[in-house]
């Protein structure tokens, strides 16, 4: 009975996949720059810390570390 729920919702997906999906050639008021610059900004707001900054690809990495998070090794406990 499962796999008969699966599969109709995948025979679903797959006929509106075409009404869901955004166009490749779909363009955005804001330029790369634009762009660039305000992720920039919010990285603090939300939390991340900035790692490495790329400004002619742009593109930045970023991390957050989540202290409610359990390891169960403790060598990566901080």
């Amino acid at each position: 009975m499962l796999s008969r729920v699966f599969l109709g919702t995948a025979v679903l997906l797959a006929g509106c996949g075409k009404t869901l999906s955004t166009p490749v050639n779909t363009r955005t008021a804001a330029g790369p720059e634009d762009t660039f610059a305000c992720v920039k900004k919010q990285l603090g707001a939300l939390g991340y810390r900035q790692t490495s900054s790329d400004g002619t690809e742009y593109r930045v990495a970023a991390t957050k570390i989540d202290a409610k998070s359990r390891r169960s090794d403790t060598q990566f406990r901080r």
